[in-house]
């Protein structure tokens, strides 16, 4: 969607303050394609999505995302764990509070040395319910926008990595169960925010061009195939949500 039709909108046009500094480069850079996608057009990539990665060779976890999933191998079956970045937010100091009761809380190292973004992992016993409710609470209970929770690669979310990865002929899109998942709760887009947009595709760009990944598809395909596996299988509540 262009840009400046995007920002005549209602709904949108909070996002004029501030717009000029980021707007030349915006559109030059061509990431006005990302921004708010027609549902059709997201269908097709999902589809053209599938069919590539079909025809893909078997992803193989590159070094860096290996040494990075090692350091939650301790989480145990009975562990239920929650990942915040450190904050002036109110959530960060009442958590605080609720780490008291973990069985231990400490900061991630990050998947590249380049950020400085601070990630802590708190590990709570399952059988503790009712501080895991309030922290669930805490982390991941957004009604609209971004949750204050989850894993943030340079300062954003990672889940907007998985929205803003592509090449030339279609941006890589995840098949989602059917055309109805809309109004089954999922109403969240990730796509109407230009300045979170912006800053996650110049991380992208950075990750690739510093050789991280050799290609946007290996990165949405690291997010897919090992990044958010290793977090499902380790009980991270919530970590997709964003």
């Amino acid at each position: 969607m262009k840009l400046d039709d995007f920002l005549k909108e209602k709904a949108f046009s909070k996002y004029k303050n501030g717009i000029d500094r980021i707007k030349e480069d915006f559109i030059n850079s061509g990431y006005e394609r990302f921004l708010c996608r027609q549902t059709l057009v997201e269908w097709d990539d999902a589809k053209k999505t599938d069919i590539k990665e079909i025809n893909a060779e078997k992803y193989v976890v590159n070094k860096n995302v290996a040494s990075f999933i090692k350091q939650f191998s301790n989480i145990q079956d009975s562990d239920i764990a929650f990942i915040y970045p450190e904050s002036y937010a109110p959530n960060y100091f009442m958590i605080q509070e609720l780490v008291k009761y973990a069985k231990s809380d400490y900061i991630i190292e990050n998947l590249i040395p380049e950020d400085e973004t601070i990630n802590h992992i708190v590990i709570f016993d399952c059988n503790n319910k009712e501080v895991i409710q309030l922290m669930n609470h805490l982390v991941y209970s957004a009604i609209l926008g971004e949750n204050f929770g989850g894993y943030k690669l340079l300062g954003e979310h990672v889940c907007y990595y998985l929205e803003f990865c592509g090449d030339d002929s279609l941006i890589y899109t995840m098949k989602v169960p059917n055309s109805l998942m809309h109004f089954q709760g999922y109403t969240t887009r990730k796509d109407n925010n230009p300045y979170v947009l912006y800053n996650t595709r110049k991380n992208i760009e950075l990750l690739v061009g510093k050789g991280y990944f050799e290609t946007e598809f290996e990165l949405y395909r690291m997010l897919w195939s090992s990044f958010f596996v290793t977090f499902v299988a380790k009980k991270f509540i919530g970590l997709l949500l964003g």
